[in-house]
């Protein structure tokens, strides 16, 4: 069938869309040459039949209803997206415009190929599903808002994250600014509003707040979209509901805060009772060595003696208290000097030897050459090491002998401490160096003991960069091997001269007592006085700065640190103030590391701990007051 369409098939001719022409029936009038090359149907093949025979089953009755309000009049050529069928039976999707002439009584289409298009937005949909996939398992939303036409889009999961009804849609700004957390508006508000303005990248953590109450955690990110002029015309970012990770991190964050408030509970504790033993025990172990000093029976001596050595006894324990905690806590500092190892040992073995001979043990030392040459570690740790290992040597060594033996090996230096005793079962070692264990754990304890000596003789000996083992059998002895890596110095250090008796009397120095319990003081009072010293008591801190505020013939304070109306630190500030030159030594029950340096800080000279020694404290006096002494 031909029918003579004029101009109109010219133009259509002319155009590479799809059009034919069909009667008021839906059958094809005419086709243009792109029907073919499209549709790969012959124009011959088209003639005649109906529109609908081409349209795939499930499009057909969108495309009646459409030709039919055609026809009517009711539709304004508004375009329909219909699938059409092939030769090769594949189908495309044609986007239909339609025109009804009514004077010519017939229709004009033109079709439009859109499967590209459609296609692509199948595969945006399948993205955009993989993402909303992807969103859902790391809970993350996206949001979108258009600063033109101020529309605001929302990924699935923004309606989960702030609990909101994702059949009302997406809120409006206001809305959404009251679902965040009232604390947290200000920040948040200006941040959004920020970006808003300049576009630039944020990231802020807010608290929202749902619906029925629940607070979440979120994490929001965002940034500007900016068109080819350089000009904001969008907002995108995302959120994340990180309140299981926030509340973790918060759980992390209040069982730190409890270790270390128990740490410092600990640390006070401790500091508190060394403080309260060391203040009877002071009593106890100066007026010893008060008694000592003076003339009395040959069987009093022995009493003494006994006294001294469980006073003694009782201070080792409260110092290995207080070392073991500092350990743990890190809070023990070495000090690495340049010493002598032969003088460091030589001094154990007197200290021990009194022990052994009691026992009828022989006591050895063997040193090799290359031993005896000066090195560079803690001398007092040092000695603490081999002082724990031979006191344990001897205490378990019934009879026969205990050999300490010093040498150098690849480098490293070695301290062997062999006893002939009772050894160790095989069982045991494995537990050996942990707190509070000890081998003999039966009722009767035979050798007693803390159980903290050879833990803290483990930990001192890793904190000098070494380390200690064991070689033992039950009823065989045992060896405790010790390396260490010591730096030696060819150049031996030249030991000071020891002090004679005359060196030991203070003579002329004038000092000002300042301790407020009764019992420290007469120990003081006592001890300076038998060295020949003068001494004036206060009983307070605020006491000595009066008393030196309007007397200056002081050579040196003894300044006890805890005390009522006025403490040791208080005052020595306070004294510092009007007088920067005499000599403050705290003589002082707090013994941790921290008491010292703030006894440093505050202007004070020196630091000596209750029960005060003689010996110690001749040699701060003499140090500090050498014009003097």
């Amino acid at each position: 069938m031909n029918i003579d369409l004029g101009y109109e098939r010219e133009f259509l001719q002319l155009s590479e869309q799809i059009y034919a022409v069909l009667d008021h029936k839906g059958c094809f009038l005419d086709v243009s040459e792109s029907w073919g090359s499209k549709l790969n149907w012959r124009k011959e093949e088209t003639i005649g039949k109906s529109f609908l025979d081409f349209i795939h089953p499930e499009d057909r009755v969108n495309a009646i209803i459409y030709i039919q309000e055609l026809l009517s009049g009711e539709k304004e050529e508004s375009p329909l997206l219909v699938r059409l069928r092939t030769s090769n039976e594949d189908f495309l999707y044609i986007k239909l415009k339609a025109s009804y002439c009514d004077i010519k009584k017939h229709i004009l289409a033109v079709l439009t190929d859109n499967s590209s298009l459609v296609h692509t937005q199948e595969t945006l949909a399948e993205k955009i599903a993989s993402l909303e996939e992807i969103q859902e398992s790391a809970k993350v939303g996206s949001w979108f808002y258009d600063v033109h036409t101020h529309e605001i889009k929302w990924s699935k999961l923004m309606y989960t994250i702030f609990a909101e009804d994702e059949k009302k849609g997406e809120p409006s700004f206001e809305e959404h600014y009251e679902s965040v957390h009232p604390d947290d508006r200000e920040d948040w508000s200006e941040v959004i509003t920020q970006c808003g303005e300049d576009g630039l990248p944020y990231e802020t953590l807010f608290r929202a707040v749902h619906p029925d109450g629940k607070i979440v955690w979120v994490q929001s990110n965002g940034r500007g979209i900016f068109d080819d002029r350089g000009e904001l015309t969008a907002l995108m970012g995302t959120c994340q509901d990180v309140t299981y990770e926030i509340n973790k991190q918060l759980e992390l964050e209040e069982a730190k805060q409890k270790a270390e408030d128990l740490a410092k509970a600990k640390s006070v504790f401790l500091a508190n009772m060394s403080h309260e033993i060391r203040t009877p025990l002071n009593g106890i172990v100066g007026m010893i060595e008060i008694l000592q000093m003076s003339e009395i029976k040959k069987e009093n001596k022995e009493y003494l003696k006994i006294m001294n050595d469980a006073s003694m006894s009782l201070s080792e324990l409260l110092n290995d208290i207080l070392d073991i905690s500092k350990i743990e806590s890190g809070k023990l500092q070495l000090l690495p000097e340049r010493n002598s190892v032969d003088k460091a040992l030589n001094e154990v073995v007197l200290l021990m030897r009194p022990l052994a001979t009691k026992k009828f043990l022989n006591l050895r030392l063997i040193l090799e050459e290359d031993v005896k040459e000066s090195a560079v570690f803690d001398y007092l740790r040092f000695k603490q090491i081999v002082i724990n290992l031979v006191s344990n040597a001897v205490k378990f060594t019934p009879m026969g002998e205990v050999t300490i033996k010093a040498y150098r090996r690849d480098k490293l230096f070695h301290l062997d401490v062999i006893d002939t005793g009772i050894g160790i079962a095989q069982e045991h070692i494995g537990s050996l160096f942990e707190s509070f264990q000890q081998v003999d754990q039966g009722i009767q304890k035979t050798f007693g003991g803390s159980g903290l000596g050879l833990a803290i003789t483990k930990k001192l000996a890793q904190m000098m960069g070494g380390d200690i083992a064991v070689e033992s059998n039950l009823d065989q002895g045992s060896v405790f091997q010790v390396t260490l890596p010591l730096k030696f110095i060819k150049a031996p250090k030249k030991e000071k001269a020891k002090e004679s008796k005359e060196d030991l009397r203070l003579d002329k120095l004038r000092i000002l007592i300042v301790e407020d319990n009764e019992i420290n003081q007469k120990v003081i009072c006592a001890l300076i006085k038998r060295l020949g010293a003068e001494y004036e008591l206060c009983v307070n801190g605020e006491e000595a700065v009066e008393r030196m505020a309007h007397n200056n013939k002081f050579d040196v304070i003894l300044m006890d640190i805890q005390m009522p109306i006025m403490d040791g630190y208080t005052a020595t500030k306070k004294i510092r103030d009007f007088n920067k030159e005499i000599p403050i030594i705290a003589l002082t029950a707090n013994a941790f590391s921290e008491h010292k340096k703030l006894s440093i800080e505050v202007g004070m000279d020196d630091f000596l701990t209750k029960p005060i020694k003689k010996e110690a404290l001749i040699l701060s006096l003499k140090k500090h007051c050498r014009a003097k002494a």
